[in-house]
């Protein structure tokens, strides 16, 4: 077997410039050596028509797209697309002996960019730290011209097969890895594979395999979520490919002055040696905490990380450097900082405007990033974003005591000349998104705007606004609305928005006023995905708020002793107007027309010990015509009847927390916002 073996070896190399030219799809091509032993090269390709679950032809299957785009030329018959984090692509080969091949992929990459691809055979990695390079092709449209569009890969040599079916399976090599690949040093910039034509393979007595044995395979990723507070060990590497039912056991091990707290992923656990069984793409992540850290007040969701209440401890920027932020200067020098993932305590003092930037009116918008605590500089000066908006897209984050509000949604003034030709782009959309954040505690912050529009004028102070339909440049969203209801209604967008699977969240102490569309939950009425959001809201107070208080789509929440408030018709007319279009105009109901907790898309809602004043629709399903309604259960609410419409009921203990409805209307009024 081994003077074999250096067979196959010698005839490797002297075939090494075989071109794919020799590939004859799903078949074989022989080529005679100077000793007629046959070497044959096999195309797995995915032919027009194929989807990414259909097995056929040694293509097995792919998390990514199939695409036949007629826009991008110099692919065979289909391409697949989107192969990006924790994706692959699944292939069979046949041998008719255990024999050594060599392969590559044929690729385009249509950025600037330089990715790689780890080859996994029947569960053991072929070229860890040696990924198949991948840089930057043409952009492959019918414009360019030449041969570059899709382009070969160099060859991974000595790849060994069984004989009989053999599972190969394609994964992207991990960001800034150092890999080495027939010579060339490189790092890829994303976690991800280029754009992917076909597999070719070069060997002997090889041909096209079947899905008997490549569909028990799975991912494991592990990693410490922070190397300075902890590391993690295991009997095998980080990303490799292991067959289903393979346990394997993680270690976590604190540095000085840690513990470990959790671990968070597809398996999560309390126990820091955690053995796991692969039975699915797994990806864990250990957390750990400052020694004898606590959370003092804290509730809900953003203690547990799933369904079963297993623990989890939010630090947000414990154990980080320290910055204090009193400027929009000095804000935007720290945007990098803001949106990184390394642990900072960011403490804002005073107000923070767009008041004296270029085209006040423009709102401007950074992002967060995990491993973030924000909060005031001292009660008697709190830190305040007016017209600057946040994007929370991390993990492990505290928000405290922070007036957010007064964003004029993006598409407003960033539409107009003056903005286009100081080459402002658009601003903000919301005072605060969750997108695809986790681990998130908001607590004592206030959420604002103004039922009548403001604006600054050329003075920089903030003046309320008339309406004058001729410069309106908003869209219209309901036909049965007037221009003028629609405008204040549009003029700024919500206060508070979680999308985009953003999960274990808790909002708390918050106070939510003087607004149309505060807290939408779910991005629209078809995105299944947002069913693993889970949001906890208590002691929050919410007053004049028009709508969504929250609106919930899909996934879980708990709303607890709140008070929902809406003021008099002589106080507050605007929480008295009417949808029914009347030319231009708009008309002024009798009866409040604000509405609180809206479920929607088949979202599971519990609603305990909250006080509703003055809403005309406390709980429900309401202005939802294209979803199916929600599920809820309220219990012990004034203002709305108990109701037993589901059966969540959520994963952790609030009974220390809990206030009857009459107590939590006392203690939201004097507690909520800013303390």
């Amino acid at each position: 077997m081994k003077k074999d073996r250096c067979k196959i070896q010698k005839l490797l190399r002297k075939f090494a410039g075989i071109s794919a030219m020799l590939a004859l799809i799903f078949g074989t091509a022989a080529c005679a050596s100077d000793d007629d032993t046959e070497l044959e090269s096999v195309t797995l390709k995915i032919e027009e028509g194929t989807d990414s679950t259909t097995a056929k032809d040694g293509f097995i299957r792919t998390t990514g797209a199939i695409k036949t785009s007629s826009d991008y030329v110099g692919y065979s018959e289909a391409y697949i697309d989107g192969l990006g984090e924790n994706s692959k692509v699944v292939y069979s080969v046949n041998a008719t002996n255990d024999t050594i091949v060599k392969l590559a992929v044929k690729y385009a990459l249509w950025s600037d960019d330089i990715r790689g691809i780890i080859v996994t055979v029947n569960g053991i990695c072929a070229n860890d730290g040696n990924a198949i390079y991948t840089p930057t092709t043409l952009i492959g449209n019918k414009k360019e011209k030449g041969d570059e569009r899709w382009i070969m890969s160099g060859w991974l040599e000595n790849v060994s097969l069984k004989a009989g079916n053999n599972s190969i399976i394609l994964t992207p090599a991990e960001k800034n890895s150092k890999q080495t690949f027939n010579g060339t040093d490189f790092s890829p910039k994303q976690t991800a594979m280029p754009n992917i034509d076909y597999l070719q393979i070069v060997g002997i007595g090889i041909s096209a395999g079947s899905d008997s044995e490549t569909a028990s395979y799975y991912t494991l990723k592990y990693s410490s979520e922070n190397t300075e507070f902890g590391t993690v060990s295991a009997q095998i590497s980080s990303g490799l490919i292991v067959p289903s039912g393979t346990s394997v056991t993680l270690t976590a091990s604190p540095k000085s002055g840690y513990v470990f707290n959790s671990w968070i992923g597809t398996s999560p656990s309390n126990n820091p040696e955690h053995t796991v069984t692969i039975t699915q793409d797994t990806t864990l992540t250990a957390h750990f905490i400052p020694s004898n850290y606590k959370n003092e007040g804290l509730y809900g969701y953003a203690t547990i990380c799933d369904d079963d209440g297993t623990s989890y401890t939010i630090t947000g920027g414990a154990g980080g450097n320290e910055i204090t932020i009193s400027s929009f200067e000095e804000l935007n020098a720290n945007s990098s900082k803001l949106s990184g993932n390394d642990p900072y305590i960011i403490t804002i003092s005073g107000l923070i405007s767009t008041k004296d930037l270029p085209c006040p009116n423009v709102s401007r918008g950074f992002n967060i990033g995990s491993n973030k605590t924000l909060l005031s500089a001292d009660a008697a000066n709190p830190g305040q974003f007016q017209n600057i908006g946040f994007k929370v897209q991390g993990k492990n984050i505290i928000i405290k005591n922070l007036k957010f509000g007064e964003v004029i949604a993006d598409s407003y003034y960033a539409n107009q000349t003056d903005a286009k030709t100081k080459g402002i782009k658009r601003g903000a959309a919301d005072a605060m998104e969750l997108n695809g954040a986790e681990h998130v505690w908001i607590d004592h912050c206030e959420f604002q705007s103004h039922l009548t529009p403001k604006a600054f004028n050329e003075n920089g102070d903030l003046v309320e606004l008339t309406f004058d339909k001729t410069k309106t440049a908003i869209t219209v969203e309901h036909d049965n609305e007037s221009p003028e209801i629609a405008w204040r209604k549009d003029y700024y967008d919500g206060l508070l928005d979680i999308k985009n699977e953003s999960r274990f969240i808790t909002i708390s102490n918050c106070y939510f006023h003087d607004h149309y569309k505060a807290c939408l939950c779910g991005s629209n009425d078809t995105d299944d995905k947002e069913k693993v959001m889970r949001v906890t809201f208590y002691y929050n107070y919410w007053k004049n708020i028009n709508a969504r208080a929250p609106l919930f789509r899909f996934g879980k929440a708990h709303v607890f002793s709140s008070y929902f408030f809406s003021d008099s018709k002589e106080n507050c007319p605007w929480m008295y107007m009417s949808d029914d279009k009347n030319g231009d105009t708009y008309s002024i109901s009798n009866n409040v027309q604000s509405t609180a907790i809206n479920c929607r898309a088949s979202s599971e809602l519990y609603v305990d010990n909250n006080y509703f004043e003055n809403i005309k629709t406390a709980v429900g399903h309401y202005n939802g015509s294209s979803d199916v309604p929600g599920t809820w259960t309220t219990k012990d609410n004034i203002g709305f009847a108990d109701e037993k419409g589901n059966d969540f009921v959520p994963p952790y203990d609030w009974s220390a927390a809990v206030k009857s409805a009459d107590a939590a209307k006392s203690y939201v009024v004097e507690n909520a916002g800013i303390k």
